[in-house]
């Protein structure tokens, strides 16, 4: 049985060491479990410098039971034709997506094994994520929430992709995995066709992932925005309306669900030299998300 990680780069290299280190530290509790981890990294050609940095990855964690390391460096026409292309030399039964400026946390592979063995009817699973600064300290927390039709498209998707995990089966089922005619919003639209394909999803209140929020995200960017209201442009001039209405539906199943009550919490951050860092906090979370 098999855990695939697929991580898409372009020349972002400053974070991606914590990212390959997040990953390849989970091996060993896959290993006991009987499960064998593959991460692979989908690059776009960014120079000699990344590959260097992949190729001593993959030297220093040759030994390690039950993982595999690989990468593709080649051009490509953006993220999610980078994930499509890593998608299909990946064979795991289960699927996650990490980008370079997001990292796992200690153990949570093991915990997202096993919740999918406890949920066999369960295609689609959502953890919690710590959001960050560049230098680990504390931003926010996020926990999951199901996302909804109306909400994601007129107002955001509500999840991470850093902590979100799918069953092969789930992806192969649509039509397709990502589509390339988003440059931000596919991972939206991804959760869109589920959603309409009425695929079964879950959530977990583990903690499983660290957004680096250092302030040039994509989801960040202009042409996200744009894209957002393109998928909101299938309502017309009824999305505007309903905007206010929905995001007030949104924050309300937030606090049911305690996404606002705050609590003590330790995370690991691992900086772009490799040392890992603990941090202690009382966790937050902000209503206008």
């Amino acid at each position: 049985m098999k855990i695939t990680i697929i991580t898409p780069h372009f020349k972002s290299e400053s974070f991606l060491a914590g990212c390959l280190k997040s990953v390849a530290v989970q091996a060993s509790d896959l290993h006991k479990l009987g499960v064998s981890l593959h991460h692979h990294v989908q690059d776009g050609n960014s120079g000699e410098k990344v590959i260097k940095l992949l190729e001593s990855h993959r030297e220093e964690t040759a030994h390690l039971p039950s993982y595999q390391f690989s990468y593709t460096s080649e051009k490509d026409q953006g993220m999610y034709d980078a994930l499509n292309r890593a998608f299909s030399v990946t064979s795991g039964q289960l699927i996650g997506h990490l980008n370079s400026d997001e990292q796992y946390q200690p153990g949570a592979l093991a915990k997202v094994w096993t919740w999918f063995e406890n949920n066999p009817g369960i295609e689609v699973l959502f953890g919690a994520v710590v959001v960050t600064r560049g230098d680990g300290s504390y931003l926010c927390s996020r926990p999951p929430l199901i996302p909804q039709q109306l909400h994601t498209r007129i107002c955001h998707l509500c999840t991470f992709t850093a902590a979100m995990f799918f069953r092969r089966s789930a992806i192969e089922k649509l039509d397709c995995y990502f589509n390339t005619r988003f440059q931000c919003a596919g991972d939206a639209d991804l959760i869109l066709r589920m959603l309409a394909a009425k695929t079964n999803m879950g959530t977990t209140p583990d903690t499983l992932s660290l957004f680096i929020d250092h302030g040039q995200n994509l989801a960040l960017s202009p042409q996200a925005a744009v894209e957002q209201k393109q998928l909101a442009a299938v309502y017309g001039s009824k999305a505007a309306l309903l905007r206010p209405l929905i995001s007030m539906v949104h924050r309300l199943r937030k606090f049911m669900h305690g996404a606002y009550r705050s609590e003590n919490q330790i995370y690991k951050f691992t900086s772009p030299v490799g040392v890992v860092k603990e941090f202690s906090v009382r966790t937050t979370s902000v209503w206008k998300r």
